[in-house]
């Protein structure tokens, strides 16, 4: 029976589980005088569980994987149910003796769907007895979405408990399309072909991802994105082959729309992280093994301590999946190349607000809502950094926006950082000067510098390079602006800034055998200032990798930016 649970607190009978997905009595097992220890015992000695139903079931139950009770033991069983002989397929997915026990079963009767069930016990000691709490869940298709649970539970732990989902909303109501010339479906599926042709290379039957880009590389899914960079509340299983399933927050489920979408069981911002992990961590086991991955070892890019630790009790391994992320995202597909494409002029555009608002007396944070508004009104998603920085706040570089007045004659650079239409991350970076004079002599030996450099190493940038040839033919950083130069020289973008990097001659470069690929989109950076200097100038370009040569994505003009204000 779906849906049916039970407290039991005391008496003769307690209410337990039969293998085809029923709820039904069983004989005495002495909780209310048996502790913990020895109820656990019973309950996950599996292959005990038919001695617990009707004699009419003629239940049958055999291992078929692990060696006793444990995380990951598997079994098969056999039974009559409303007068048809069915099968099941059953895993543990959660074994935490003493207090937590969960089986899931994939259940099996002709001429019908299969369905899956979930069956969590929960033991606590209650004076000289045990207090066992069952939650059943189920669905009556394993790959549709999970439904919502029935148990009235005091101090319900999430949304999914709500008994009638809301009316689903048209998605086109919920979001806005990236745009009419942007295939959604086809941006999904190939981003999805590519991860998995780099999970099957590395030999990875499935990745757990939480990474917000990655959950939006696999899935097409975005919600909350800022916020979910922050906190563990959603998720996808993605196998090497076959569809993935999104974990998405419970509240979020209607803004979903091309992949199977459940309710994700977070254990952040609980008291008792604990114990709703070892729920997530049930779940997320179970769908693992729906999508038909054995014991090997799952991917995860990261992870709080609660999950990781409930997802390890639960019999995973756990590696990193950065291998095979990094090596997916690295080439943009034909629809993400065609999404930049379309990014670049908003990013233009943008900028030139920016510059028309560029005047003595602005703020610094002024002068970047001036910037971030003209990327949101347009579509832009959101902003990764606020660097504005104006005269002495120019250097040493890593500084943000404040309230400081820019003065006339103050050098003023802005590094965009923008999550633009789709997700594409924009780094763009232009310094300009403020007010009707031009640059002092070294200002403008300062940009000058600056201005050759990026021009000469986005001449370099082309298919076939290696990334130590790259950083052997970089122009010269002048020696003055050694001390203080740039993280690296270039690095990839995409749903973020990514990989593979250049580093500078002098730096230790971690891929030198990286060979630079069509179809990369790159950002070529540098920051010059010298030491003690009461200026420096920031320039950079996103430039897209063809045999033709870079392709810069948003040109927004140096010779203007550079310029006094509105000449």
């Amino acid at each position: 029976m779906f849906g049916r649970s039970f407290v039991s607190k005391g008496g003769s009978r307690c209410c337990g589980l039969a293998t085809d997905g029923r709820s039904l009595d069983v004989p005495l097992l002495d909780h209310d005088r048996r502790a913990p220890e020895a109820v656990f015992d019973e309950l996950s000695h599996v292959e005990r569980h038919p001695a617990w139903a009707s004699p009419k079931a003629d239940m049958t139950m055999e291992q078929v994987a692990g060696d006793g009770p444990g995380p990951g033991a598997e079994y098969r069983s056999t039974g009559i149910f409303t007068k048809s002989r069915v099968s099941a397929d059953l895993t543990v997915t959660a074994y935490r003796p003493s207090s937590a026990f969960t089986i899931r079963l994939l259940q099996h009767q002709d001429g019908k769907k299969d369905a899956w069930y979930q069956h969590v016990y929960t033991l606590t000691r209650q004076g000289t007895g045990t207090l066992v709490e069952k939650e059943t869940d189920g669905s009556i298709n394993p790959s549709g979405p999970c439904p919502r649970r029935t148990r009235d539970q005091e101090g319900r732990d999430d949304l999914a408990h709500q008994p009638e989902a809301p009316r689903r909303v048209p998605l086109s109501t919920l979001r806005a399309v990236i745009d009419p010339r942007i295939d959604e479906d086809a941006l999904r599926t190939q981003r999805l072909g590519r991860l998995q042709a780099a999970m099957r290379a590395r030999s990875l039957e499935a990745c757990l991802l939480f990474s917000e880009p990655n959950v939006r590389y696999a899935t097409g899914a975005i919600t909350m994105p800022i916020w979910s960079m922050s906190t563990f509340t959603r998720c996808a299983v993605v196998p090497a082959d076959g569809a993935p399933i999104l974990f998405e927050h419970p509240n979020s489920i209607h803004r979903v729309d091309g992949v199977d979408v459940r309710p994700m069981h977070a254990w952040e911002f609980y008291d008792d992280a604990e114990t709703h992990a070892e729920r997530f961590a049930s779940e997320a086991v179970a769908a693992v093994r729906e999508l038909g991955v054995g014991s090997g070892p799952v991917a995860v890019d990261r992870l709080g301590t609660p999950g990781f630790l409930a997802l390890q009790r639960a019999g995973l391994t756990l590696v990193d999946a950065s291998v095979a992320t990094q090596e997916a995202r690295e080439v943009k597909t034909a629809e993400e190349i065609a999404l930049f494409r379309l990014n670049g002029p908003l990013v233009v555009d943008a900028l030139g607000e920016f510059e028309t608002a560029l005047a003595p007396g602005v703020t610094e944070r002024e002068l970047f809502a001036v910037y971030a508004g003209g990327v949101l009104k347009r579509g832009g998603e959101y902003l990764a950094t606020n660097t504005v920085c104006s005269g002495p706040n120019t250097n040493p570089w890593r500084a943000e926006a404040t309230d400081r007045a820019v003065a006339e004659g103050d050098l003023v650079y802005i590094d965009t950082d923008t999550v633009s239409l789709g997700g594409c991350f924009f780094c763009v970076s232009r310094t300009f000067v403020c007010g009707d004079v031009g640059p002092t002599p070294a200002q403008r030996a300062t940009y000058d510098a600056a201005f050759e450099w990026v021009l000469g190493m986005t001449g370099l940038v082309r298919p076939g390079m290696t990334c130590a040839e790259l950083a052997a033919a970089a122009p010269i950083v002048p020696e003055r602006y050694r001390a203080q130069r740039y993280e690296v020289m270039i690095h990839s973008v995409g749903l973020e800034e990514e990989s593979p990097s250049v580093c500078h001659p002098q730096d230790v470069q971690s891929n030198p055998d990286r060979v630079i690929q069509s179809g990369m989109v790159l950002v070529v950076e540098t920051y010059m200032g010298a030491v003690g200097d009461d200026h420096g100038v920031k320039l950079g370009d996103v430039v897209l990798v063809t045999d033709e040569g870079p392709e810069v994505l948003a040109p927004y003009p140096y010779a203007r930016s550079f310029a006094p204000a509105g000449s």
